[in-house]
């Protein structure tokens, strides 16, 4: 329950707070090692939220998403493209999710995780793979701008998926 949730946040902030800036290998390692906790716990709250309001099964399911998201950055940048790779489908699966089940939810998100799998497929060779989740990146922000057209931050964001589409 309650006290589950603050364990898994903890273990996240502290996971987090390790991977700023310069992380030495063994501080990313250990990072991993508390975001994978995390995970654990996470998974655990959202199958005991199952029985519960929509509202509450919002957060669990966000946060297992989340947390596929920063196990993915450590392990890619760790070094280890394809468990990276792992992390940010499963990302990519649970925003679709979210957004599904949520349809009022931003869908933002879901644009970070395809572009963070483009960039990991595209360093893993995987270009095909690359070139199609940069493709779904660009669509929903495409989506995002026209459904929010004063939206700085998405006009932003599309500016620097451009850049990366262009190298």
């Amino acid at each position: 329950g309650g006290q589950d949730k603050q364990v898994a946040i903890a273990r996240s902030h502290l996971a987090l707070s390790l991977t700023r800036h310069k992380a030495t290998p063994a501080q990313l390692e250990e990072a991993l090692g508390l975001h994978r906790k995390a995970l654990a716990v996470w998974k655990k709250i959202r199958e005991l939220s199952r029985d519960k309001t929509k509202d509450e099964q919002r957060e669990p399911l966000r946060k297992l998403g989340q947390t596929h998201g920063y196990l993915g950055q450590i392990l890619k940048r760790l070094g280890r493209p394809q468990e990276a790779e792992e992390h940010f489908l499963r990302k990519v699966e649970l925003q679709q999710q979210l957004i599904s089940e949520f349809q009022h939810l931003d869908k933002m998100p879901l644009f970070h995780a395809y572009r963070e799998l483009g960039v990991t497929h595209n360093a893993s060779g995987n270009v095909e793979g690359a070139l199609e989740a940069f493709r779904k990146a660009d669509e929903i922000v495409d989506t995002q701008i026209a459904a929010d057209p004063k939206n700085k931050s998405h006009r932003n964001w599309k500016r620097r998926h451009a850049k990366v589409l262009a190298e």
